[in-house]
């Protein structure tokens, strides 16, 4: 969560840059420097940590779910004298729980994209 602190204007630079331009409307932003300026310009300091109460939530909710779901499935599927699963197994344990986190995690991403777009 510390990193989506450090990470949330990025993602907002990025996700109003990805938008700009969408529809019958010209491009608001020329490069990601350009797009910063702007947004601080027009919406100050704050501007730049839209959305990260919903960047916090998607943390929260994604990556306490992917890496709950891995510690439970590797530990079921280690032997009982405790030798840990073997690559394809450990391969599959992590796209499971990936997928289940991503699952979980879509509402927030979701209001993250909204809340940085409304700006």
């Amino acid at each position: 969560m510390g990193a989506t602190v450090f990470v949330q204007p990025l993602d907002l630079v990025k996700n109003r840059m990805q938008l700009s331009g969408q529809g019958s409307k010209a491009r608001e932003y020329k490069t990601s420097f350009h797009a910063l300026t702007s947004i601080l310009r027009n919406e100050g300091l704050g501007g730049i940590y839209t959305g990260l109460s919903a960047g916090l939530l998607r943390q929260a909710t994604y990556t306490t779910t992917r890496l709950g779901i891995y510690t439970v499935l590797f530990e079921r599927m280690s032997k009982a004298d405790g030798t840990p699963p073997n690559f394809f197994m450990k391969a599959l344990i992590g796209m499971t729980a990936g997928a289940t986190g991503a699952f979980v995690g879509t509402p927030a991403e979701v209001a993250l994209i909204r809340m940085t777009a409304d700006g």
